[in-house]
């Protein structure tokens, strides 16, 4: 077995960033004494302007469960105070007025945001009318919508919707902010060396649509090779009082992913998602859609729908239950308008299977708990590695029970293969708390299943003593903290699981933080260039380089497989 040599360079980078860390966090803690966090206010009012007291509020954050409430006042005013930054959705109700809900709502780190609702009554499709003798020539009998006496005399009736005066709110469009954004990129699978993107779109001013667009173009590090293409429309808008409809579509074309064993074209496909979401009142809410997806390298088209319930108790607890098939398309969010943040690389995406997920959790003001339990049938699970290279490569991850046809990404030599399916069951706890304004804490646990890899010194040998399905746990940590006087935003996690482990236990988990020690870092940076500025990122996964396992393949390369390989990237965003 071939050691990988320690390198001081990753060392002497690792101690700098941890070094980094600790100061952020005791000027951080300076800070506490001043400025607020970032907070969401409003008004809510009916069609004539009127404040309305007493409507419930609910506000949920886009991939979270639960929800913080609020009760308007007097003036038909409501807050949220110490919200973390993202994206989030307003639901606003009362008695005897049609719910509104409002999505892409973006709350910017120490921003105190302002949107203001509007209820409509559940009587604008008619307006009452003085009392009149029923005439005998009338051609019909509008008994049904009329209030009578005892002597069948009507007292009060409804006009008919044709003539009724209607109040019809305002939807004007609010251009969003052009982003430029420039990256390099390091490592991983499916990143090339060098991308440019531009993001831009519009929304409605009450949030009932949403439209944007997305184009990335790729270059590789080196002077050889083609660039990557990804573009993505995503539109969502609100098709009833009680539904909203988002919809998106995405092609991308890479042609430095290539399979192992032979030459082709490079990896193409078109997705298609779709998600419904549907409000019951007060009481729940319902989301179904799916995603279409082709892939022009392996051929076919496949479709794979999801769906989730979740019903509001009483206080501010709830429960959820979530059926998924494909991990990119596990909410309504998911096929939303798309988010410059993230990233936009689709490569490679392997894991599939059946996802059931029973979920209960309590959203407070500054706390958080979540509590899951989920049953899973993969079918295909995602196993990276890199070195090693043709039919030597494609022969030694047959013989380790993984698949020959896997795809490497020529750039920098990242493999991405397939594992066998398998079944799992398990638990997840996660709880967060708001320790400090623009200061938030999580703690995760997580039990379950995942493929693990078994050591043996020497070459490769058979399969049954290399790759098994493995029982184990995970546990992480996770803290978000912001410097106002600098503008500076730092998330730091580490998700811990044994080592020997090459996936992640409870695949289809949605936080997805960087396996080990990583890192986000965002700069806002001060300049006449950009209308609304730039701000610098830097982003690491796998710091300490944990959970390598190199193997000596029989023509004496060497090939490491790893949970999470160290991946450096940084960007510069511009907004104009």
């Amino acid at each position: 077995m071939v050691q990988e040599p320690v390198q001081g360079s990753g060392i002497r980078f690792a101690a700098a960033i941890v070094v980094a860390v600790l100061m952020v966090a005791v000027c951080s803690a300076a800070e506490h004494g001043s400025g607020r966090g970032s907070g969401l206010s409003g008004v809510v009012r009916d069609e004539r302007g009127v404040p309305q007291m007493g409507a419930l509020i609910e506000l949920i954050g886009v991939g979270q469960s639960g929800a913080r409430t609020a009760v308007t006042g007097l003036d038909g005013r409501f807050s949220f105070a110490n919200l973390m930054a993202g994206t989030y959705r307003l639901h606003a109700s009362g008695e005897f007025l049609r719910p509104v809900s409002t999505r892409g709502v973006r709350v910017a780190s120490g921003v105190q945001a302002v949107v203001n609702l509007t209820l409509g009554s559940v009587y604008d499709a008619g307006a009452w009318l003085p009392a009149e003798r029923r005439r005998p020539d009338e051609p019909d009998d509008d008994w049904m919508w009329t209030m009578r006496s005892g002597a069948s005399r009507p007292v009060l009736r409804v006009a008919d919707a044709g003539t009724a005066p209607r109040v019809e709110s305002s939807s004007q469009a609010t251009t969003m902010p052009l982003l430029v954004a420039i990256s390099s990129r390091s490592g991983g699978f499916g990143g090339l060396g060098m991308a440019e993107s531009m993001t831009t779109g519009y929304r409605s001013q009450d949030g009932a649509q949403q439209v944007s667009g997305v184009a990335e173009l790729g270059r590789p590090s080196g002077a050889e090779g083609e660039g990557s293409l990804h573009l993505q429309a995503s539109v969502a808008r609100q098709s009833s009082p009680w539904s909203r409809v988002s919809t998106m579509v995405g092609y991308e074309a890479n042609p430095e992913i290539q399979p192992v064993a032979r030459t082709s074209p490079g990896q193409r496909f078109l997705r298609i998602g779709s998600a419904e979401t549907a409000t019951l009142g007060d009481f729940a809410e319902f989301q179904v859609g799916g995603v279409v997806e082709s892939d022009g390298m392996r051929g076919g088209l496949v479709s794979r729908p999801f769906g989730r319930l979740r019903v509001h108790l009483e206080g501010q607890w709830s429960v959820e239950y979530a059926a998924a098939t494909d991990r990119s398309m596990q909410d309504a969010s998911d096929a939303g308008a798309h988010d410059p943040s993230s990233s936009t690389q689709q490569a490679g995406r392997v894991e599939h299977g059946r996802h059931d997920a029973l979920l209960l959790s309590r959203q407070g003001s500054a706390r958080r708990l979540l509590v899951s339990y989920y049953r899973e049938d993969l079918d295909r699970t995602p196993v990276t590695g890199s070195g090693g290279s043709g039919a030597s490569l494609a022969a030694a991850l047959g013989e380790l029970g993984l698949s020959n046809d896997a795809l490497v990404d020529t750039s920098d030599g990242v493999f991405r293969a397939e594992g066998s399916g398998y079944r799992s069951q398990g638990c997840q706890v996660r709880f967060s708390q708001v320790w400090a304004p623009e200061e938030q804490i999580e703690v995760s646990f997580r039990s379950g299943s995942a493929l693990a890899f078994t050591p043996v010194t020497g070459s490769v040998p058979a399969a049954s003593t290399r790759i098994r399905v493995g029982r184990g746990v995970s546990a992480g940590v996770s803290a978000h903290s912001r410097i106002r006087r600098t503008a500076t935003d730092l998330e730091t996690s580490y998700q811990w699981q044994p080592q020997q482990f090459l996936t992640a236990v409870d695949a289809f988990d949605a936080v997805d933080h960087p396996m080990y020690l990583g890192f986000i870092l965002r700069q806002r940076v001060p300049g006449r260039l950009a209308t609304h500025g730039a701000v610098l990122s830097i982003s690491a996964t796998n710091l300490l380089r944990q959970g390598l396992r190199p193997l000596a393949l029989p023509d004496q390369s060497v090939v490491t497989l790893a949970q999470e390989l160290p991946v450096l990237q940084a960007g510069l965003g511009f907004s104009f």
